[in-house]
C-alpha cells in the first residue's frame, strides 16, 4: 500500500504543430523526404544500433528515407562511427537537443522508440498525440493492441524493424490510418 504506480502521460497541446517545418529544416530533410524520427537519449539502454542497422537497410530500397536521431548522450562517438561504417552519412542525422521539437513532431512520417523492451515513453506518446505512427518493440500492456496507430516488432532485430519501416514509408494510406488511430489513443490516454 506504500507504492503507487503513476502512469505515463503527457499534455497534447505541447504537441500540436506550432513549429511544423522546425525539425525537417534542422536535419536538413526535404518535402520530398520521407523523416524517421525517434526522441531518446543516446545512452546503452536505449536500442539506436538496431535502429540504425534498420536504416541501412530502409535507405538501400527507399532512397527518399532520412532519419533523425534526437538527443545527446554518451553513446554519441560510437553510434557516429556505426553511421560512417554503414555508409548513412547525409541519411542519418544526429542533432542532438533540439529546442521546440516536440512542437514539431508532425515533421515525422513515422516515430521509432529505439528501447530493448516495449515500455511506452513520453516521446511516443507524442509522437502518437501529433498523430505520427509508432513503431516500437513487442509491448506486454493488452491496452497496446488493436487499431492504436503502433506497429510492434521484435526488439533487437533489425531486419523486423526495417520490414515495418518499409511498409509504413512506402504506403501514405497506411501511414494517414495509422496516423488517425495515433492520435485517438492518445487522446484517450490522457
Amino acid at each position: 500500500g506504500r507504492v503507487v504506480v503513476v502512469p505515463n502521460g503527457i499534455d497534447v497541446q505541447e504537441v500540436h504543430p506550432q513549429h511544423p517545418g522546425l525539425i525537417r529544416e534542422r536535419v536538413g530533410a526535404g518535402e520530398d523526404h520521407l523523416l524517421v524520427g525517434s526522441f531518446a537519449a543516446l545512452e546503452p539502454d536505449r536500442d539506436h544500433e538496431t535502429l540504425l542497422r534498420a536504416a541501412a537497410e530502409v535507405v538501400a530500397k527507399l532512397p527518399s528515407a532520412r532519419f533523425a536521431l534526437l538527443g545527446e548522450g554518451s553513446e554519441r562517438p560510437r553510434l557516429e562511427g556505426l553511421i560512417e561504417r554503414l555508409g548513412l552519412a547525409g541519411r542519418v542525422c544526429l542533432p542532438g537537443y533540439v529546442p521546440d521539437a516536440r512542437s514539431s513532431m508532425c515533421d515525422f512520417d513515422v516515430f521509432v522508440l529505439p528501447a530493448r523492451s516495449g515500455e511506452m515513453a513520453s516521446s511516443a506518446l507524442e509522437a502518437l498525440a501529433a498523430g505520427v505512427p509508432l513503431v516500437m518493440p513487442h509491448s506486454p500492456d493488452p491496452r497496446l493492441r488493436g487499431d492504436v496507430g503502433m506497429e510492434f516488432v521484435e526488439a533487437g532485430d533489425p531486419n523486423s524493424l526495417a520490414g515495418t519501416l518499409l511498409g509504413l514509408l512506402e504506403s501514405p494510406d497506411r501511414r494517414r490510418d495509422a496516423g488517425v488511430s495515433a492520435r485517438r489513443f492518445a487522446e484517450a490516454h490522457g
